[in-house]
């Protein structure tokens, strides 16, 4: 498994990403948070094999590490599904999340665990995958007004 992070800074926010190989799915996995608005949001773009497809039930789950403890109300914003109800791949899956107002300014690591399911269209089998990432952010200083 190859892992690949680049760090890319924008105006306000901070993203940061981690592609991960897989022998069926590759998996590119961004983090993006917002110094003013106290969010972030956690974009997971799947680029399955020809052949393969992500099922969207059971839906995707995230569970992050005890030592992740900047996130906060925290949810999957609504699956683009194909005709066939499968994934629609061409738009990244989005947990978006809050940022508790209490958060210190500072650099942290948001680790987790992705679990999605995805099947093979011509021999019919399906398999769980769950994908482990450990993401750095920055969190800024509140602007004040």
């Amino acid at each position: 498994m190859k892992i690949l992070l680049s760090f890319l800074v924008f105006f306000f926010s901070l993203s940061y990403s981690q592609i991960v190989l897989e022998d069926n799915v590759d998996v590119k996995i961004t983090v993006k948070t917002s110094f003013h608005k106290e969010e972030g949001k956690i974009s997971f773009t799947f680029q399955p094999k020809n052949g393969i497809h992500i099922n969207t039930e059971p839906v995707p789950e995230i569970n992050f590490d005890s030592s992740t403890t900047i996130i906060e109300n925290g949810k999957f914003l609504p699956l683009s599904k194909t005709k066939k109800e499968y994934l629609e791949t061409t738009k990244p899956v989005v947990y978006q999340f809050t940022i508790p107002k209490n958060t210190s300014a500072g650099k942290y690591i948001i680790k987790g665990e992705l679990t999605y399911f995805y099947c093979s269209d011509k021999e019919g089998w399906c398999n769980r995958f769950i994908q482990s990432f450990e993401l750095p952010i920055e969190i800024g200083k509140k602007k004040r007004q």
